[in-house]
């Protein structure tokens, strides 16, 4: 036998082995995964109160489910809805037939509490929070949130389908500062 080839072969085990050797979690990275973070995006149809038409919403998620907590998982959202709406009855309280545009931007911090059910790939969860909310007619005020969802697989990400009732502390006639969007998304 060629002591070349030996050598190569030797060299070439040598190289594979080492990066599964080098590859030590240092303990801020298996801290940060301990905690379970993940990120999302989502969006989907939004239904206002009397006075706002269907509208759509888009939100960004991050959250965290440490492993230490199977059923609970924290969750920061920040979220866009539009609405069109009648226009001078938002201002005025007076209906007639222009339309408006009428949005609410939100930051919310919210809790999931998980339902898991073994063997079963869909997990269901009801979630809620608080937070702060901005319609493009007020200058804000804080609010809350209450709903329930699914989680389930999507080959390498998870995917979630909820709905949530929205409420802030609206001081517009005609509106309560009420909405409930319905969220499709990814978590990955």
């Amino acid at each position: 036998m060629r002591p070349l080839p030996v050598a190569a072969l030797a060299f070439a085990v040598a190289l594979a082995a080492a990066p599964a050797a080098a590859q030590v979690e240092s303990p801020t990275e298996a801290w940060w995964s301990s905690l379970g973070t993940y990120f999302g995006l989502g969006g989907g149809p939004a239904y206002g109160e009397t006075g706002l038409h269907r509208g759509i919403h888009a939100a960004v998620l991050l959250g965290a489910q440490p492993e230490a907590w199977p059923v609970v998982s924290l969750r920061a959202e920040g979220t866009w809805t539009d609405f069109r709406a009648d226009g001078p009855q938002i201002t005025t309280g007076v209906r007639s037939g222009n339309e408006t545009d009428f949005v609410i931007v939100s930051a919310t911090a919210n809790v999931e509490l998980r339902l898991r059910i073994p063997g079963f790939p869909i997990q269901p969860y009801a979630i809620g929070g608080g937070g702060f909310y901005k319609s493009s007619e007020t200058g804000g005020a804080a609010g809350y949130n209450v709903g329930g969802g699914i989680r389930f697989p999507l080959y390498r990400v998870s995917g979630l389908l909820e709905a949530r009732v929205h409420k802030y502390g609206e001081d517009l006639p005609g509106l309560s500062g009420r909405y409930v969007p319905v969220t499709v998304g990814v978590v990955f």
